[in-house]
């Protein structure tokens, strides 16, 4: 696990609510940490076998007698007819203006000054689907943690936000998402746009968590697209496309400092280095990312390309040195989730041969239903690639 040496004793201090300051090595946030001789076995124990929130709770309440839940890892299955997968789709756009919300969108303006768009949402749900039919077909125990058009709330966005969106603040203070006073700022609130930006989108996530955690699947995957990072909108708002592609997925095992000032988040940390969730999670993704490459045919991100990505140099740790690609990273749903993640980010959209193929609807998939879903055959691939890729993992 990445974190700074002297952090442990401050996780140890959650009684005291103690702040974690960071002495971050050649400017990094993230560091390599050791395990202390100090840390108590039987204190350890509770926090590995017990939900954080749990765990938090009952030590502000100081009744340890709650602290009753048991934690297990099922064993990997052998077959599809015994997988139970949960299946994320980034993101939760359900049109283009949402997603220039997210700012997970592409516009697009050729020679002629034809415009194109794409977001990311539309392509994540439709490789979910595709996938949970693929996967339903043999028999697999399939979760979504939304629906196509949706967010994880079941709703849109704002929808979601015209309703009493404020109950939520109630239960994040409760479950220790957010402290009293934040809620408080919330309340306060009235543009549409800035609780969706500040408070539904970090909701929304710790939802999806939470469904995903009280699922118990053998394996999380949570299904994304990249672009370039440095692609940013021009003054008329569209973006370049460019002649760059490369692969990536992520898995849990990095943290900023800021990511573990609360003592719910510290604990997070502690049962998940403790536990054998980091090293099933590496498993897996070694086993997406050799497929990406093969059959998407997009290399793993590799030297000079590594070094211009600040996601990569701040938040993020090359999990094998002799396997490229994999990479340890603090993003949500990787600190948040229990059970063995791997984030999926198979190519560049604004890749100029991806962004087009993309677009197209050049591929029919009929699922076991009848419907007819009219996609990209680059999306049809890839799912088709993961597919293939948990077979191959569910041998290994």
């Amino acid at each position: 696990m990445l974190l700074d040496t002297n952090v442990l004793q401050q996780i140890i201090a959650l009684r005291h609510d103690s702040i974690v300051v960071f002495s971050p090595e050649n400017g990094k946030n993230t560091v390599l940490c050791i395990l202390p001789n100090a840390l108590l076995y039987d204190w350890l124990l509770i926090a590995l076998e017990n939900d954080p929130n749990v765990l938090y709770q009952a030590m502000k309440s100081s009744s340890w007698q709650q602290l009753a839940k048991p934690f297990s890892f099922l064993p990997k299955p052998s077959k599809f007819s015994e997988l139970k997968i949960a299946l994320d789709p980034g993101h939760f756009a359900h049109n283009l203006s949402t997603a220039m919300l997210e700012k997970k969108y592409l516009r697009i303006r050729d020679s002629i000054g034809q415009e194109y768009t794409l977001y990311e949402a539309a392509l994540t749900e439709q490789i979910a689907s595709i996938l949970q039919d693929m996967l339903q077909r043999e028999g697999a125990t399939v979760m979504l943690t939304r629906q196509p058009g949706l967010s994880a709330l079941n709703v849109t966005a704002e929808q979601w936000v015209k309703g009493c969106w404020q109950k939520a603040l109630e239960e994040s203070v409760q479950k220790g998402w957010i402290e009293q006073a934040e809620a408080e700022k919330y309340r306060t609130y009235t543009d549409v746009k800035k609780i969706i930006q500040d408070f539904f989108r970090v909701y929304e996530m710790h939802k999806r968590a939470e469904a995903i955690n009280a699922f118990a699947p053998h394996l999380v995957l949570s299904i994304h697209y990249n672009v370039e990072e440095k692609n940013v909108p021009d003054k008329a708002g569209f973006h370049a496309l460019h002649a760059r592609n490369y692969s990536m997925v992520f898995i849990p095992g990095a943290y900023a400092a800021n990511e573990l000032k609360h003592p719910l988040d510290r604990l997070t940390f502690l049962r998940q280095w403790l536990g054998p969730q980091v090293l099933l999670s590496a498993k897996a993704a070694r086993v997406f990312q050799r497929y990406i490459a093969d059959s998407l045919g997009v290399p793993a991100v590799t030297p000079p390309i590594t070094d211009e990505l600040s996601y990569l140099q701040k938040y993020s740790r090359l999990h094998l040195i002799h396997f490229p690609g994999v990479y340890h990273r603090n993003l949500f749903l990787l600190r948040h989730v229990r059970y063995p993640i791997v984030l999926l980010e198979p190519l560049l959209q604004d890749n100029e041969h991806e962004f087009f193929q993309l677009l197209q609807k050049d591929a029919r998939y009929v699922t076991v239903n009848g419907d007819t879903l009219n996609i990209s055959q680059r999306v049809l691939q890839t799912a088709r690639t993961y597919f293939h890729a948990l077979k191959a993992w569910m041998k290994e």
